[in-house]
């Protein structure tokens, strides 16, 4: 058997060049709505309105459901956004829309955190969680809980509360991205 590979696509989300069924596993933190400026002509992120950004968000999902092999998953990690001072709902409205699409939404994982960019807010409380959606386009899929168990303990079934804090990078990217959580993804979804 030839040993396990990671490939890094750098590019469009929505066109990966990649082989059909060719992919395991995807573990991804798309920039969410009109959080960050990246500087690049058709980005995901600064669309006009939470349903633009959704809507490029599910023609991702398209791309990825034909890369991904039949026992594949995917872990997208994704958070809301304050828009006229109310959350708009990005994560639930990614999931009605990828239900509709034929997705199973196996999880919706909470990544808790500890601590967090300060927010000088004053009549809400402050975000400290993000959500990682966890989806698969088939009902059967690869899925190891025996040795995440093992892994991260907590009995049997662990749950779906990950705290993991924020890594600190000195880089120029604002949002790091913990490798924590794509360890998580690989022990779950992705076979040996």
């Amino acid at each position: 058997l030839d040993p396990p590979t990671m490939t890094i696509v750098q590019g469009d989300a929505r066109e990966t060049n990649l082989p059909d069924h060719s992919v395991d596993l995807i573990v991804t933190s798309p920039p969410y709505w009109q959080k960050r400026d990246y500087g690049h002509d058709d980005q995901i992120g600064l669309e006009a309105t939470p349903d633009g950004y959704i809507a490029a968000i599910m023609e991702c999902l398209a791309e990825w459901k034909r890369v991904l092999r039949p026992s594949g998953s995917i872990f997208l990690n994704v958070g809301d956004t304050y828009h006229h001072k109310s959350l708009v709902g990005v994560p639930a409205g990614i999931e009605y829309h990828a239900i509709k699409q034929g997705w199973r939404i196996r999880n919706r994982i909470i990544w808790a955190k500890t601590v967090g960019m300060p927010d000088p807010v004053r009549n809400r409380l402050v975000n400290r969680h993000e959500y990682i959606i966890h989806l698969t386009p088939r009902d059967s899929y690869y899925y190891d809980l025996q040795g995440y168990s093992e892994a991260y303990g907590n009995g049997t079934n662990p749950g779906d509360v990950w705290t993991i804090n924020p890594e600190r990078n000195m880089g120029a990217h604002l949002a790091p991205y913990p490798q924590e959580i794509v360890r998580r993804a690989i022990a779950l979804g992705a076979p040996p």
